[in-house]
């Protein structure tokens, strides 16, 4: 059992500490890396293009309390535009998502 006066890092207290632990934290945790790692391989990430040919750089630092008095907080919404790494590899990636019925 973990004590309650453990320190905790402050990118964890979303799941509680002490005996109240969410379980399931590290295989959180865990998906959101993997789901990371999958999108750094299949895509090129850039910013949207305006009119005129320029970046449209968004605040992606910029966040925003999802309720009030709650500690989690989420980032602002903003443009970002993916390209696939390889070609033909969105019409895979639709496929795996169908097969998964995630979509």
């Amino acid at each position: 059992m973990i004590p309650v006066t453990s320190e905790a890092h402050p990118d964890q207290l979303g799941f509680g500490r002490g005996r109240r632990v969410c379980p399931g934290r590290d295989f959180a945790i865990n998906t959101m890396f993997i789901a990371c790692a999958y999108m750094l391989w299949a895509f090129h990430f850039e910013w949207p293009v305006d009119d005129q040919g320029k970046e449209v750089i968004c605040g992606v630092n910029e966040f925003r309390d999802t309720l009030p008095k709650v500690l989690t907080v989420s980032p602002t919404e903003f443009d970002i535009v993916l390209r696939p790494r390889k070609e033909g590899l969105e019409l895979r990636l639709l496929a795996a998502l169908k097969e998964q019925e995630m979509i």
